[in-house]
């Protein structure tokens, strides 16, 4: 079979490449919406028997919503919503990802939304919802919402060729899903960098984002087409955005044959990628009980319980946090790593545990700072309003130079001066100096039998004083 599909995608890409912009990113439809190049319509071309002829054209899909950004982002989430007889998940959906995500990471993402109902009364009324919830997202290019193609001319024969035993209802439903995925995908191909498909009954883990550039960025020296985010289906496959071209082609070629979850490891193939490459944890957990197709009821996902990140909030403002490396010398949990609590738009913090005399945490500025307060928020507080996890006993020091050892946690702040002692997990001080601040060490002075969390590192820089302009 794969063998097959193989010379199919090969005749197919040669013609699009012959006749269609289509391995120049799947410009198709995007460019309808930034109007930055007219489409060149060809002719006669002639197509291979096996090739079906009758889809949709690819600029029958319609933007509804929003204004498509003017740069290329990271990421782009693709969302295929269709009416349940049971339930509504989509808008839950389309909350999670906001809400697990920061500002600045939502900056460099875009959320697009295709409306494939066969219902126009439903999908107009999804449609004002959407503009009512995201004004300002759909203004900012954050988000998207498109029409699907019309594919109901495809589906009106009852002899639809049947495969894996299933139902004519069950053809008719992943045949248009496969077309309804081929469309979004070549609408979003030239929006980001990274393509992200995901249903519309899903909930977000939180700083999925973070997450995913983790993942790609630790699979940068192996060859692969896809990588997956989630176990379930087509729920969390991320492609670069530069191969949708080819994914798009298989969809609609093979739109009859085989649900798109079989497509896409046909897809891996093809692209030399000789085994699934998944995350370990998932990161969109699957909550649609009611399929979109009648008398189908699915498994749900139980959504681990988030039991310290909601209560760690970072409350500083104004504040800088200068380009630095972090150190430490305690056990960090998980991925719980220092730099969180630096990071200002991070929605984690650092956590630790065994706790000992002497470990220690160091900030080793890029460049020499001048600082005029320094802010550190450690613990958070449980359901009962009980402060856990915070620092009991350490000193903050800052020092004119920095020492960095061999390995990767050692770093040594040298020619110190003390700041002052934490008091109740907290700690906060002015600094009158005109020194040059390279580096901060938070030194812990009595070991611990509680974990630590430090949820907020805050460092204010001085404002230029008139003495120290030029003079001309």
């Amino acid at each position: 079979m794969a063998s097959f599909v193989y010379f199919v995608i090969m005749q197919q890409v040669a013609v699009d490449r012959k006749g269609s912009s289509i391995d120049e990113g799947v410009p198709g439809l995007y460019s309808r919406f930034t109007r930055s190049a007219p489409v060149t319509q060809h002719k006669n071309i002639s197509r291979p028997e096996s090739v079906p002829t009758n889809l949709p054209n690819r600029n029958s899909s319609v933007l509804l919503a929003g204004v498509p950004r003017r740069n290329q982002g990271y990421l782009t989430i693709g969302i295929p919503t269709l009416k349940r007889p049971k339930g509504e998940y989509f808008f839950n959906t389309l909350a999670s990802l906001f809400n697990q995500s920061t500002p600045s990471q939502q900056q460099d993402m875009t959320v697009v939304v295709m409306l494939g109902d066969r219902d126009p009364v439903y999908n107009k009324l999804c449609l004002q919802k959407i503009q009512e919830k995201y004004p300002a997202k759909l203004r900012e290019g954050l988000l998207l919402a498109v029409s699907s193609p019309n594919t109901d001319h495809l589906f009106e024969d009852d002899n639809i060729k049947r495969t894996f035993n299933d139902s004519v209802e069950r053809v008719r439903w992943r045949s248009k899903q496969n077309l309804d995925y081929g469309a979004l995908m070549e609408i979003s191909a030239n929006l980001s960098t990274y393509y992200l498909q995901i249903e519309d009954d899903v909930t977000a883990a939180p700083n999925y984002v973070q997450h995913i550039q983790d993942f790609v960025r630790a699979n940068s020296h192996r060859t692969w087409a896809g990588l997956e985010v989630c176990p379930h289906g087509f729920i969390g496959k991320l492609f670069r955005s530069a191969d949708l071209a080819k994914l798009v082609t298989l969809l609609r070629t093979f739109y009859l044959e085989m649900p798109c979850d079989f497509l896409i490891q046909h897809f891996y193939r093809l692209m030399l990628q000789t085994q699934v490459i998944r995350r370990k944890g998932n990161l969109f957990f699957h909550q649609g009980k009611y399929s979109s197709l009648n008398n189908v009821i699915r498994k749900t996902d139980k959504i681990p319980e988030q039991k310290h990140v909601a209560q760690v909030v970072k409350k500083a403002k104004n504040h800088v946090n200068p380009p630095a490396t972090l150190y430490t010398s305690m056990t960090v949990y998980k991925n719980y790593a220092i730099a969180h609590a630096y990071k200002l738009d991070s929605v984690l913090f650092f956590w630790a545990k065994d706790v000992k005399d002497g470990d220690y945490v160091t900030i080793v500025f890029k460049d020499p700072i001048r600082m005029e307060r320094l802010v550190v928020e450690s613990g958070y507080r449980d359901k009962a309003g009980v402060a856990r996890d915070i620092i009991h006993n350490a000193t903050v020091e800052y020092g004119e130079r920095a020492f960095i050892g061999s390995r990767e946690s050692k770093a040594v702040c040298t020619d110190t001066q003390e700041m002052g002692e934490f008091r109740n997990g907290r700690f906060e001080k002015s600094l009158d100096t005109k020194k040059d601040v390279k580096c901060i060490t938070i030194v812990i002075t009595h070991s611990q039998k509680e974990w630590v969390v430090i949820g907020e590192i805050a460092v204010y820089l001085q404002r230029a004083s008139s003495d120290s302009a030029v003079k001309v």
